[in-house]
């Protein structure tokens, strides 16, 4: 559904791995202004600005990889490095 959605033009920022990673930060931590620092092919992390990370998001494209296919947060983990 999310991806016949973005074909027909709505929400593309879906297509941005980033944007989705600052998006779930917002909704699910509660994080105004969120910033997300890229630490894998698919992970980033997430955290408000200048602050400690929150959370280390995994993504993945379900649907089509590659160009065109929409981002999904698949996984949440502590971020590398906070213990």
């Amino acid at each position: 559904m999310l991806q016949d959605g973005v074909d027909a033009g709505h929400q593309s920022w879906l297509l941005s791995p980033e944007l989705v990673a600052t998006s779930y930060a917002t909704a699910q931590y509660g994080i105004a202004d969120p910033v997300a620092r890229k630490v894998g092919p698919a992970a980033y992390d997430v955290g408000p600005r200048n602050s400690e990370w929150v959370a280390t998001l995994h993504l993945a494209q379900p649907v089509r990889q590659g160009a065109g296919g929409v981002w999904v947060v698949t996984r949440t983990a502590s971020p590398e490095g906070s213990y």
